[in-house]
């Protein structure tokens, strides 16, 4: 997110031009970020990165890799 308040700072004050370039990162990085955080459950053993995370902290939950 960090990243993101950078980027903007930076087309603000004129140091980068605005280009479809930086929306487009700014636009897939809060993407990213959000889609990761919520846990979801996406079906049988596929959670978001969030849920995964919220499982092996609070249940110790361990998941297989993926084939």
């Amino acid at each position: 997110m960090l990243s993101i308040l950078i980027i903007n700072r930076l087309i603000y004050t004129g140091v980068l031009h605005a280009h479809l370039f930086f929306y487009q990162f700014v636009y897939f990085s809060v993407y990213l970020v959000f889609f990761a955080i919520i846990p979801i459950d996406y079906g049988e053993n596929n959670p978001s990165d969030g849920k995964a995370i919220y499982d092996v902290l609070c249940d110790g939950k361990v998941y297989k890799e993926f084939d």
